[in-house]
């Protein structure tokens, strides 16, 4: 752009693209030969729904004709004050608010007042106040149709005390008043043409960048710009003067310019209205009605149409991929339900998540993860063509809509398009693979408006994915019990945490070749007022949901850090352990609420075992770090809970204070008959043990399974055919024999 950097103006606009600000100014840069140029520069930022990305709408355009117009204005306008000053009778010019806008040297002294104090003074603080209700009457009925065209006033001097003589009002075209000392209707209406029709005037009018056109009362033409003629195609030679403005501008403006001129004529009030010229230029046509005519003022104002058109666009459509975004999706379900809820039609919303995608983004980073979602997103939009719509909700979830569509036809669809995802994406010469899992609901079936459809087909996609992916799930009966449950037990929650409905239940776990009682787990359960005892599978989530995570924190260190100080008065040295989910893992208080909870009850920290699953670990790897890190400095114990079954933590054994992990109880169950799980089974043991970690077997249902846990080395077991989780008193019972 070749800008200059040390200029102001090129500062704030390097500072607003640095932080996405919006920012508008005007601009001189150098071309390459060297010649000057003036450019207007708009930046806005457009953030779409999901905050995904933010990106930086920058129009420029080229107003070197403009600035240089405006250079000849203010020349003109010298010129203009120049014959005020030269005019003997004194001369006031105001808006159309009383502000003094201009006043002649003849004006000045008469007033006894500077003219730089004139200028910008109200024109009440020159008139008598028995006067100034009706100089604010007068004001408001100069110019208008059949009431005033001219009025006169009394004014007094600056210093209040000497009245002056009558000065005639008029206002001018523009609607600014034209204030003249002593003046007759006739000599008002000579000093009127002077700032009207005077060559200064006609060159502030011909460097104007919009059209202008004044006319009489009959529509035929007094006057006409530049601008004017250039818009209208009219060569500078032809004479206009007299000619109808009707016969002068081009035919597709003919009717449009006829109408607002009736319109304006009729009302006495301004008209405006946009129009499309046949070379695809929006004109802005504005007729302002005068007491003897109107004035026409034709503006170009494409390049704001095509911005307000391109921001509509970015609003309703997603930045990435063009498909519709979560708005005009929403919008979309709610305009297709309504017409079926009219014609006794149906609506099928497919609820999409791609499976894998974030491997992808983890792998290759988030320039191949953008590239891949423009590929699938063209291959979604090529699959729906115009059987319906398909828009993406955020970064890896769309919704598919099919209006009329019975229920199998959109199963079908559903599985063309897990059909579609089998086949491998090629960018760059590599080949990814991604899944997907769909939910399927459908009005008026299960759902009774859009809102419950969408959020129906998201639930009935969750179950798909909970079923391992690449699944196409309907909403259900079952389904639909579930969520009710889920909505009444997101209302119970916040009491439950205040009215102690939280307990933990304790399993024990057991040496595995003495079977003396060498721990405990406490596992949560929420003592229901109407449903009884429930499991952390039918709450958890709805905790992690909301904001009651950290409360559940505070609860469990209090309630965990208690139990285990009362068992230590009763001589105890079983640890307990605790598991943390990923929402709780993530939450950089624990350490601190550990450390005053064992300070208070006087707990030694080694006594409490936090387990984590390996899927808790990879949720947010350094918030994870730095907590289990902290937790480990005051003296707790970790183990990696469900070992084998999720992301893989070999890494992290080495890397984090480790000093337990459990196997899963798929493992333990299947190695009897499935020679890969005796096989993993074995090198997970044979690993822990090189790293002088404790192995504990979780799920021993049989003595069996007992037996081989202790036959490859497990130095611990726990399970139902052990010992069922139960509340603290009966744990305590265990304490006191401590064998199985």
């Amino acid at each position: 752009m070749g800008c200059r950097r040390g200029d102001p103006v090129t500062r704030r606009l390097l500072k607003a693209l640095r932080e996405r600000a919006a920012y508008t100014c005007t601009l001189q840069s150098t071309r390459k030969d060297g010649s000057q140029y003036w450019s207007d520069i708009s930046l806005t930022p457009v953030i779409d729904e999901a905050n995904q990305s933010c990106v930086m709408v920058a129009l420029q355009r080229d107003v070197t004709s403009s600035v240089q117009g405006r250079h000849s204005l203010h020349t003109s306008y010298q010129i203009l004050k120049s014959v005020l000053d030269r005019a003997s009778d004194p001369i006031l010019i105001l808006d159309r608010h009383g502000i003094i806008k201009e006043a002649n040297t003849a004006a000045a002294k008469v007033m006894k007042t500077p003219g730089h104090v004139l200028r910008e003074a109200h024109i009440t603080q020159f008139v008598p106040a028995s006067f100034q209700r009706r100089l604010v009457w007068l004001a408001k009925r100069l110019g208008r149709r059949n009431v005033l065209n001219e009025a006169a006033v009394q004014l007094v001097d600056g210093s209040g005390r000497h009245m002056l003589t009558w000065w005639h009002l008029s206002r001018l075209d523009d609607g600014e008043i034209l204030c003249v000392k002593n003046g007759s209707p006739a000599q008002i209406r000579r000093k009127k043409a002077l700032v009207t029709s005077s060559p200064a005037a006609q060159a502030l009018l011909d460097h104007s960048s919009d059209g202008f056109i004044s006319a009489g009362n009959d529509g035929r033409i007094l006057f006409i710009n530049r601008e004017a003629r250039n818009i209208c195609h009219i060569a500078e030679e032809l004479p206009l003067k007299g000619l109808l403005v009707t016969e002068a501008v081009p035919d597709y403006l003919k009717s449009t310019i006829a109408e607002l001129q009736v319109k304006a004529m009729r009302s006495r009030r301004q008209q405006r209205e946009n129009h499309l010229s046949p070379n695809r230029r929006w004109l802005q046509l504005t007729i302002f009605p005068e007491a003897d005519g109107f004035n026409l003022i034709i503006k170009d104002v494409t390049l704001s149409q095509e911005y307000e058109a391109r921001l509509r666009e970015l609003a309703q459509e997603d930045s990435l991929t063009g498909l519709p975004n979560r708005r005009v999706s929403e919008d979309t379900a709610q305009m297709l339900v309504d017409e079926a809820r009219r014609t006794g039609g149906a609506v099928a919303a497919l609820f999409l998540d791609l499976d894998k995608f974030k491997e992808v983004n983890d792998s290759f980073g988030h320039v191949v993860g953008d590239q891949l979602l423009k590929s699938i997103s063209e291959k979604f939009r090529n699959a729906i063509r115009d059987a319906g719509f398909v828009g993406r909700l955020s970064g890896d979830e769309f919704l598919f809509l099919l209006p009329h569509a019975p229920i199998e036809t959109a199963r079908q669809f559903a599985e063309e398009i897990l059909g579609m995802l089998r086949e491998p994406f090629v960018l760059s010469g590599y080949e990814f693979h991604v899944g997907g899992s769909i939910g399927i609901a459908f009005y008026p079936d299960t759902a009774r408006s859009a809102e419950e459809l969408l959020v129906q087909a998201d639930a009935a996609m969750y179950e798909a994915k909970k079923e391992g992916g690449f699944l196409v799930r309907d909403y259900n009966l079952a389904l639909a019990e579930r969520d009710h449950l889920k909505n009444r037990l997101r209302r119970d929650l916040r009491s439950a945490i205040g009215t102690d409905q939280f307990c933990f239940y304790y399993q024990p776990i057991y040496d595995a070749s003495t079977r003396q009682l060498t721990g405990a787990e406490a596992l949560l359960r929420w003592r229901h007022p109407s449903l009884g005892l429930l499991a952390p599978g039918d709450f958890l989530s709805l905790i992690d949901e909301s904001a009651l995570g950290h409360f559940l924190n505070e609860w469990s260190v209090q309630a965990i850090t208690e139990q285990v100080a009362e068992w230590s008065r009763r001589n105890s040295t079983v640890p307990v352990s605790l598991n943390l989910s990923p929402r709780q893992l993530c939450d950089g208080k624990l350490p601190s609420l550990f450390s005053e909870a064992l300070k208070m009850r006087g707990v030694d920290g080694r006594k409490i075992v936090i387990e984590v699953t390996e899927d808790a670990l990879m949720t947010n790897v350094d918030m994870a770090a730095r907590v289990i890190s902290g937790l480990s400095l005051l003296g707790l114990s970790i183990a990696i809970d469900d070992f084998g079954t999720g992301y893989s933590t070999f890494g992290h054994l080495k890397t984090l204070p480790i000093d337990c992990v459990k196997i899963d109880k798929y493992f333990i169950q299947n190695s009897s008959f499935d020679a890969k799980s005796l096989l993993i089974t074995e090198a997970i043991v044979s690993l822990a043990k090189s790293l002088s970690l404790v192995v504990v077997a979780e799920g021993i249902e049989n003595s069996e399974q007992l037996e081989f846990a202790r036959e490859i080395g497990c130095d611990s077991v726990q399970g139902f055919w052990l010992g069922a989780p139960m509340p603290a008193a009966d744990f305590a019972a265990l304490l006191c024999c401590r064998v199985a």
